[in-house]
């Protein structure tokens, strides 16, 4: 069983979280930033429900718009109430990837 970084984590241990979840070895925050680990996570969390198939698969803001858009769908399908930040996500705002990885 992993345990989650708490809140406070650094970008160091959130990534070894997220690699340790999905046998990946993303090196920096940045590296996340097209939605599609968030998105694996849940499909992860959530016993493979996340439509992934929708996700698109390159690195620009219309993809990361997106999948951003995907991601927050199905957050509201399943009745949680976490808004990720979509204009700075798509924006690949550091701040904005260490927040939802920590949320």
């Amino acid at each position: 069983e992993s345990r989650v970084p708490g809140r406070f984590a650094g970008d160091a241990e959130l990534l070894g979280w997220v690699n340790g979840e999905l046998g990946e070895s993303y090196d920096s925050l940045e590296a996340l930033q097209d939605g599609t680990v968030a998105a694996r996570l849940l499909d992860r969390l959530f016993h493979s429900t996340f439509p992934l198939h929708k996700l698109g698969h390159g690195d620009g803001p219309d993809e990361r718009f997106h999948n951003y858009r995907e991601l927050h769908a199905f957050l509201l399908t399943r009745k949680i109430r976490y808004t990720p930040d979509i204009p700075r996500l798509v924006q690949a705002d550091h701040v904005a990837l260490r927040k939802l990885f920590q949320w």
